[in-house]
């Protein structure tokens, strides 16, 4: 019974102890091996004593070449060539040619003898053995023997190589031995006793055979637990188990003696063979046992590499010679163990669980093949422990490693029970999950064929449970053929389909939306693929998509394409042109007296009418053309296949269509025209823009025309180039926009009676080019106002000039009034007071210093935009002013609802009032209706004193114009006189 303490050391070995031990045994047997004597002694006396001993330091050898030599040569041979062994046993590395041996013995005894000789080494080649007796040179009396003749030949039967000797009384032997083998070569010879020997034979090849049948049982019992659990663990084992017998088995001669494999060359090639299979199955034993493809990379490449190794052993020995397969082998075998137990101990150290047993068997491998590798390379004597110790480590070795790998193996069959039941559990977890889903959940086959649905998914088709829908619902129904088709492309393509979307119907008839997820699940019995998937409804997020999709592209009062869809479709028709030649139009329709109808009634009439309209329109429209509004009264038709004549016909119809059409509201009839621009598409038309300003262009002809008409661009005309010019006219506007490239102007306005300065002025603005000089406003203005850029000309006008105020407050003191215009775009954008009144705030300008001057169209045509705003800035303090009166709409009704507190007379009215009485009595009558309104009245136009004189007796307080100042740069105010 051992004390508790020594059981608490052993399990607390470490790997560095498991080394150290190793070394220190590989010494000891080192140090006290006997065999390491120096004894030099020429020949062996016999007595009754010695049986077993082995002679091998009493022998002399003698290295032949290649080129044999026969007995009779050798015994010539003089005595200083020979040397003597100081080893036990004999033991020579790869050498070619022949090995002789000599040994002398000697019989001191008193009687006839009867000894073997033993050549316990049963790999050698060829074995021939000469005796002479006494100083007789008759060597007649000889054997030979060896792996390369038949077993029957051997004097006596072994599994190695033995011999008989008979000696008289005192009589001397001397004996010479002839060795050959590709390999190794070792010459463990003992003299023994007849029956001595026959014993010992007995009990080593009992030895042997327990080895031999323990490891081919453990492989046996492997193979059948393989068969049984189907772990690649076991097979492994049971081939590294069988191997290692079979090595023994022929390394030994066992194969030789009792299986009657006298071939030599198969032999050495099973011995390659068996050390390849041994090298594969023990590096990929670690591989699966120890799952290191998915713990550790490194070591699975470095055994997978062995493997591969291994591979090349069995390979080898049919290709390659004994000697160099046969030490290949060994260094390879070597390596492998030595790396597996490096892995080993590393896991060890990690303190994997399981992993104890495994390192201890394997250095136990390691310790057995490295003494059997130094025995053979002649750096350690040969005796009984480091022959047979590679058995003994190998047998504990497989006993450890089989007991570790069943304990793993037991582990992992416990953790794989425990992973069933926590599988269980989320199975039924899952199933509840599939039964509860609000998700139709399915699988079908490649066919669309329905094998499995959940609750949801038959609630969301309409049936009450899942019998009901494998019946009613057949192969091709799940799905459409369309979707069908498209699902299976992009699972093959992609791997899966994630959120493709089908629009089904229930069996209710009623429609949905659904989005379907699918992905590859398992095969069938029959070996074909089942599907996985799931419906999510989305009726609700779809027809909101599509709510969007459709405001995207409609105009919501009519329904119509809106501006979007329109310069699309424009785009795909100038495609259609360039890469096909089909003839396309555009018919561009703006309509006339439209506004009445809001100004009169009100805009709900106005949306009411365009309703109407746009339904009548929409009749005469062809199949595969695009009618659109594109705000307001504006509209647009894309005519596909049209050529110029044909668009112009169906232009007509449109334009007599909205001439006979009467729009009723109460007691009012309306009635309407339209002007309508035609441009027909051809190789200019290079871009949407281009093609809509074309088509813009030919509709504002038709209303210079005289309204209700319809004008044809003509290509040829010069339009295009005057269109160019107005685009170019466009780029600098803008340039100048970034640059500053504008500059302030202004123009004296003086009380008419004086005619001399009172700090009254009008601001105008100019623009000027790259070369610095000034463009004047008709030449940019008309281009400002067509493409929407009089908003930011206006900002720039406030701006600076509030600047220009600011940099020079003494002119600021003797400001009276300055006039500002505002375009009708600016009115029309609700942002502009709140930058107008910022600009004069922040720089601290009074607002009754300026006054706003509203052209009096744009005062009128959009009254109810504009009123609020222009009442905002009278509230603010600012003058505002009724520019170019009577030229447009000309009515007295309108001042009296319009917040201006200046009335600016036209020019058209001044610049002929000397010879005409009509323009004389107008101009007259404006005024006496602007004084009773309490308003301040300005001529324009005045072109010399004539005029000057007939306005100042009509009474009007102000005058502008030629004859009293031309435009100057704003700077020329500084000066200190004025000139007018």
């Amino acid at each position: 019974m051992y004390p508790y303490s020594t059981f608490s050391s052993v399990k607390r070995i470490t790997p560095q102890t498991l080394l150290l031990n190793i070394l220190i045994s590989i010494i000891l047997l080192s140090i006290y091996s006997p065999s390491w004597s120096n004894t030099e002694t020429s020949e062996f006396v016999l007595d009754q004593s010695n049986s077993g001993e082995s002679i091998g330091k009493f022998t002399s050898y003698y290295l032949s070449p290649q080129q044999q030599k026969d007995i009779n040569d050798i015994i010539t041979l003089p005595e200083e060539v020979w040397q003597h062994s100081n080893q036990s046993v004999p033991s020579f590395s790869l050498v070619s040619g022949d090995i002789w041996l000599r040994l002398k013995i000697s019989n001191q005894e008193h009687q006839r003898t009867k000894k073997i000789l033993h050549l316990d080494y049963a790999l050698l080649d060829y074995v021939e053995v000469f005796y002479s007796y006494g100083k007789s040179l008759d060597y007649s009396d000889h054997y030979r023997t060896g792996s390369i003749y038949p077993y029957s030949t051997r004097p006596i039967g072994d599994a190695a190589f033995a011999f008989p000797i008979h000696l008289g009384p005192s009589q001397d032997i001397t004996i010479y031995l002839r060795l050959q083998n590709d390999g190794f070569i070792q010459a463990p010879i003992t003299l023994w006793d007849e029956v001595a020997f026959y014993e010992s034979r007995l009990m080593s090849q009992s030895l042997l055979f327990a080895f031999i049948g323990i490891l081919t049982a453990l492989g046996i019992y492997n193979i059948f637990l393989y068969l049984s659990v189907n772990e690649k663990t076991y097979l492994l084992f049971a081939v590294l188990a069988v191997s290692t017998s079979a090595l023994v088995s022929i390394s030994s001669g066992i194969s030789i003696q009792y299986l009657g494999l006298d071939l030599k060359t198969w032999n050495e090639k099973w011995m390659t063979v068996c050390l390849g299979i041994m090298t594969m199955s023990g590096a990929m034993l670690p591989i699966v046992a120890l799952r290191l493809k998915y713990t550790l990379k490194p070591y699975y490449y470095i055994c997978s590499t062995i493997t591969a190794l291994g591979a090349w052993i069995i390979f080898s020995a049919f290709v390659l010679d004994h000697s160099t397969r046969i030490g290949a082998a060994f260094a390879i075998t070597s390596i492998a163990i030595v790396l597996i137990n490096i892995l080993s101990i590393h896991l060890w150290v990690k303190k994997v669980p399981g992993v104890r047993l495994f390192t201890i068997s394997w250095g136990l491998f390691l310790f057995g093949g490295g003494i059997m590798i130094l025995n053979r390379l002649n750096l350690i004597p040969r005796n009984d422990s480091t022959e047979y110790l590679l058995v003994y480590t190998s047998l504990t070795g497989l006993f450890l490693l089989s007991f570790s790998l069943a304990n793993r193996i037991n582990s992992a069959k416990q953790e794989q029970e425990r992973a069933q039941s926590t599988s269980l559990k989320l199975m039924e977890k899952f199933y509840n999950l599939f039964q509860n889903s609000l998700e139709g959940i399915f699988t079908i086959t490649t066919k669309g064929e329905l094998l499995e649905a959940n609750p949801a998914l038959c609630k969301m088709l309409g049936y009450k449970d899942i019998d009901e829908l494998r019946t009613s619902v057949k192969s091709d129904q799940l799905f459409s053929g369309h979707d069908l088709k498209n699902i299976m492309k992009q699972i093959r393509d992609e791997g899966e389909v994630r959120s493709y979307e089908i629009k089904g119907r229930r069996t209710d008839g009623t429609t949905f939306w659904a989005a379907v997820y699918l992905r590859t699940d398992r095969f069938n019995a029959n070996g074909s693929e089942v599907f996985s998937g799931a419906l999510l409804d989305i009726t609700n997020s779809k027809e909101s998509q599509l709510k969007l999709e459709y405001l995207a592209d409609h105009d919501p009062l009519t329904g119509l394409y809106n501006r979007r869809k329109f310069l699309s479709s424009l785009a795909d028709a100038i495609k259609n042109y360039q890469n096909k030649q089909v003839d396309s139009s555009v018919i561009y329709i703006d309509l006339d007296q439209f506004k009445v109808v809001n100004d009169t009634c009100g805009h709900t009439a106005g949306d009411k009418l365009l309703q109407d309209l746009t339904a009548a329109m929409s009749d005469l429209i062809p199949l595969g053309s695009c009618l659109t509004r594109l705000g307001g009264d504006e509209f647009a038709i894309i005519l596909s296949g049209y050529d110029e004549q044909a668009s112009y016909q169906f232009a007509e119809n449109i334009r007599q269509t909205i001439s006979d059409f009467q729009f009723a509201w109460g007691e009012l009839i309306f009635s309407l025209g339209a002007s309508i621009g035609i441009i027909t598409i051809n190789d200019d038309c290079g871009s949407v823009e281009y093609v809509h300003s074309l088509a813009d262009t030919a509709c504002f002809a038709a209303k210079d025309q005289g309204r209700n008409s319809i004008h044809i661009y003509d290509h040829n005309r010069g339009e295009a180039q005057a269109l160019k010019s107005e685009m170019h006219r466009v780029s600098e506007i803008n340039h100048a926009l970034e640059n500053d490239n504008f500059v302030l102007h202004q123009q004296l306005i003086v009380p008419t009676k004086t005619a001399s300065y009172s700090g009254y002025y009008e601001i105008l603005v100019r623009m000027t080019n790259q070369a610095n000089e000034i463009i004047p406003p008709g030449l940019f203005l008309p281009a400002a106002e067509r493409y929407n850029l009089m908003p930011a000309i206006d900002r720039w006008v406030v701006e600076h000039y509030c600047l220009w105020l600011a940099q020079n407050p003494e002119h600021m003191e003797e400001l009276n009034r300055a006039s500002i215009n505002l375009s009708a775009a600016s009115l029309n954008d609700a942002s502009t007071i709140s930058f107008i009144t910022n600009c004069f705030y922040e720089n601290n300008i009074p607002p009754n210093k300026i006054c706003f001057e509203v052209t009096e169209s744009s005062a009128i045509i959009n009254m109810d935009k504009t009123l609020p705003l222009l009442r905002r800035l009278r509230d603010e303090g600012f003058n505002l002013a009724l520019d170019d009166f009577g030229s447009g709409f000309a009515s007295y009704g309108y001042l009296k609802n319009l917040p201006f507190n200046v009335l600016k007379i036209d020019g058209c009215f001044i610049r002929d009032i000397s010879n005409s009485h009509v323009d004389k009595t107008m101009v007259k009558s404006m005024n006496e209706v602007a004084k009773a309104l309490g308003m301040t009245t300005v001529a324009e136009f005045v072109e010399n004193d004539t005029i000057l004189n007939i306005i100042s007796d009509i009474g009007v307080e102000f005058s502008q114009g030629y004859g009293i100042a031309k435009p100057m740069p704003l700077d020329s105010l500084m000066n200190e006189s004025i000139d007018l």
